[in-house]
């Protein structure tokens, strides 16, 4: 299943969040509320979702794939857990 973003509703900036894939290391930047299209799936009515934004994907986020990384997230608070 690929989704894609079609529609971006807000975004908010992030603090103590990061990816999970990288270990914990790459913060994220911002959360962004989108909806995205299922493309195996072009007739389904599109789906809200919360999506983890990284350095490179701060520009122009309409059309771009949703990937597990953007979606596996944790957080961690000032005592680092």
């Amino acid at each position: 299943m690929s989704e894609i973003v079609v529609d971006i509703h807000s975004i908010s900036s992030a603090s103590g969040w990061y990816f999970a894939e990288f270990g914990g290391i790459e913060p994220v930047l911002c959360l962004a509320l989108v909806s995205t299209m299922d493309t195996a799936h072009p007739s389904l009515a599109p789906a809200r979702r919360v999506i983890a934004l990284d350095k490179d994907h701060l520009g122009d986020i309409l059309g771009m794939t949703v990937e597990n990384k953007h979606t596996d997230i944790e957080h961690r608070g000032p005592d680092g857990g």
